[in-house]
């Protein structure tokens, strides 16, 4: 509409195998000022969600859940990032979030793409330009192409962009299956309503017999949860977990049959700083595990948790009801076999979803806010599989 006071990026994305006639449901979009951006899209199974994302002078920005990153540009040495991804549909809705470098506005939109009859759409490789390193000066390079992303089986690394050049941050290669995992910590903003607040969270996977994850711990009143999702075809549980050394102690499990178990593993005021926190398990495993770990600030931490509920089943949701209070904060922790896809629904926040083994695991888990008596936890998967899920409510500090 005018010459720009600051900077714009666009991003081109040609897919095929779409519906022509009727080829996009419903936009959904979202903003606010935060250091956490999140938007449910309506979707359903087979179908492909792109999402796109602005902020004004947010260092960076990662996508999380099973996103394959298209573009990641930063512009006017920090002024402005523009970013897009593209997330596999699910039925009902589909939660994309994504982490900022730091709190600030931004905005964030998504809408599904609908598939030709018998198909499933797919992205085409991409070019991307970035944009002029000043308002005045074109761009002297030709543009370069990006090649498409790889699919997702791990959550990605996070590279910070550069701040005074315009600069495309390269596409994320996930880590093989078949390696432990060092995840980056991803700092969440505080959730409303009560005094319970998310400090970090860290993810990592692996197919072996442990997992390695970096994590960072800060705040007062702490307490670290790690939730482990095992496809545990040979009945692999964890044996331990330990965080700079010491031993966290396990809280309980829920498991469905040998093809997926959850287990939730507790430390009381953690050590501050930066460390190691490192699953084994029984055995090496034969398919694949999650870990997701976070810390909260502001618990009880005298009598930290409440009662933990699971439930296991082989369908295309799942559900459990979680004893809690109001001012108290739930963590749910899935696990399935093969599910395409896992959303949570309701009041959710989701903090890690990976898949891997090419769908032969998913591990995920989001935070639900307390309410008297008791929350029901619930999910819909991509398709009809065997799942566990398990909760426990968080007591916040007196």
């Amino acid at each position: 509409s005018a010459d720009l006071k600051r900077y714009a990026v666009a991003g081109v994305v040609t897919f095929t195998g779409v519906d022509q006639i009727n080829p996009l449901g419903a936009f959904a979009g979202d903003n606010a000022t935060t250091s956490w951006a999140n938007v449910s899209v309506p979707t359903a199974p087979d179908e492909q969600v792109l999402v796109v994302f602005s902020c004004e002078t947010c260092t960076s920005v990662k996508f999380s859940f099973a996103a394959e990153e298209r573009w990641n540009l930063s512009a006017g040495g920090g002024n402005e990032i523009g970013a897009g991804a593209t997330y596999p549909g699910s039925n009902t809705q589909v939660n994309v979030s994504a982490s900022l470098g730091n709190r600030d506005h931004w905005a964030m939109g998504g809408i599904s793409i609908k598939p030709a009859s018998g198909g499933s759409p797919a992205p085409t490789p991409t070019s991307t330009n970035p944009p002029a390193a000043t308002e005045t000066s074109a761009p002297t390079q030709p543009p370069s192409p990006t090649p498409p992303a790889p699919t997702n089986t791990t959550a990605p690394t996070s590279t910070a962009l550069p701040t005074h050049t315009a600069t495309a941050r390269p596409t994320f290669t996930p880590v093989p299956s078949n390696t432990p995992t060092a995840e980056p910590t991803l700092t969440p903003p505080s959730l409303p309503g009560n005094g319970i607040a998310i400090d970090a969270v860290s993810t990592g996977s692996t197919s072996s017999s442990s997992i390695t994850v970096v994590h960072s711990t800060s705040g007062a009143n702490r307490l670290m949860l790690v939730g482990v999702s095992i496809n545990n075809d040979n009945k692999e549980i964890v044996t331990s977990i330990t965080y700079k050394g010491i031993p966290l102690t396990y809280v309980n499990s829920e498991t469905q049959s040998d093809d997926a178990r959850v287990e939730i593993w507790k430390l009381v005021n953690p050590p501050l700083g930066t460390g190691n926190l490192v699953v084994t398990f029984s055995a090496d495993l034969k398919r694949q595990a999650v870990a997701g770990v976070i810390t909260f600030t502001g618990v009880d931490q005298t009598n930290p948790l409440g009662t933990f509920a699971g439930d296991n089943a082989t369908s295309n949701s799942a559900s459990v009801s979680v004893p809690s209070a109001a001012g108290e904060l739930i963590l749910g922790v899935f696990s399935c076999e093969t599910c395409d896809s896992v959303a949570f629904a309701g009041q959710s926040v989701q903090y890690w979803n990976l898949m891997l083994g090419g769908g032969r695991e998913f591990g995920a888990g989001a935070t639900w806010q307390g309410a008297n008596n008791q929350v029901t936890l619930s999910a819909a998967l991509g398709k009809r599989d065997h799942w566990a899920l398990g909760g426990i409510s968080i007591h916040p500090a007196q």
